[in-house]
């Protein structure tokens, strides 16, 4: 379940993305619409942080990790 809402998470983050972009091309756009998608993308962002926070948790820890000490002397 917690990967259905963190796959739902990154779709919107993806979809924000999409609108700010077809924003910036617009001719025309106001300033109001401009801090609205930033505003969007700085909250799709910060959960998107949170998602990979929260799947780099639950990755095993990898046997041989070079960024351990070598206690072997």
């Amino acid at each position: 379940m917690a990967e259905d809402a963190e796959e739902c998470v990154l779709q919107v983050a993806l979809q924000d993305v999409d609108r700010a972009t077809a924003l910036m091309r617009q001719e025309r756009v106001t300033r109001a619409e401009l801090v609205q998608a930033l505003c969007y993308l700085t909250q799709s962002t910060k959960a998107a942080v949170d998602v990979a926070e929260c799947r780099g948790e639950r990755l095993p820890a990898q046997a041989g990790d070079d960024t351990e000490a070598d206690t072997s002397d």
